[in-house]
């Protein structure tokens, strides 16, 4: 039998950009990704127009367990104010 070394394993849903967030103040530039919510009957209407685009992010913070979106991170638009964005309605794959 071969035993093979042990590595924590990392949950694949959790993309690199969303662990670098996490290591960087709030407010500081986080990258691109592609805005794609799961449910398009729930977007705020200024963020219409973005569905499907490639957009710049900030990272703002964790969500609270007792809200909505708990325990993700909430990124805005870069720069500036807006509405939040959860992590699972951003693709940061591009």
């Amino acid at each position: 039998m071969r035993v093979l070394p042990w590595r924590p394993r990392r949950d694949p849903r959790v993309a690199e950009a969303v662990l670098q967030a996490l290591a960087t103040p709030p407010g500081t530039y986080s990258g691109r990704a592609r805005f794609q919510p799961r449910s398009t009957s729930i977007v705020d209407p200024a963020l219409e127009p973005l569905v499907g685009n490639v957009i710049d992010l900030q990272f703002v913070r964790m969500a609270a367990l007792d809200e909505p979106f708990g325990g993700q991170a909430l990124f805005r638009r870069w720069p500036g104010q807006g509405p939040l964005l959860p992590e699972q309605d951003l693709d940061f794959a591009v």
